[in-house]
């Protein structure tokens, strides 16, 4: 009586949307579309640390003792600009760039 006609099936419409958001996510991240927040993450702002003029030594010194090097932290410090600031330095809260 009623031919049904041959359709997609439900699991093929929901593998091919799936590959579709992937696709799109791939896309994003090498389009550099989530750069501005992975820079967030390895900036010195957010490891409690400060950005300093690098001096000579490229080493932090504690403010109180003045001679104790602290070691300078792996946050990034970044330019007004938004770029990479090479001659700046991460160092701890309550030290200073050793010149």
């Amino acid at each position: 009586m009623f031919k049904k006609g041959q359709g997609m099936s439900l699991n093929t419409i929901i593998v091919a949307i799936i590959v579709l958001v992937v696709l799109v996510v791939l896309i994003l991240i090498f389009t550099g579309y989530f750069s501005p927040w992975s820079k967030n993450v390895g900036a010195c702002s957010t490891q409690n640390g400060m950005c300093l003029d690098k001096g000579s030594s490229g080493l932090c010194t504690d403010i109180a003792t003045e001679t104790n090097d602290a070691t300078p932290m792996s946050g990034r410090c970044y330019g007004a600009d938004g770029k990479l600031d090479s001659a700046k330095i991460c160092c701890p809260i309550g030290t200073k760039a050793k010149g």
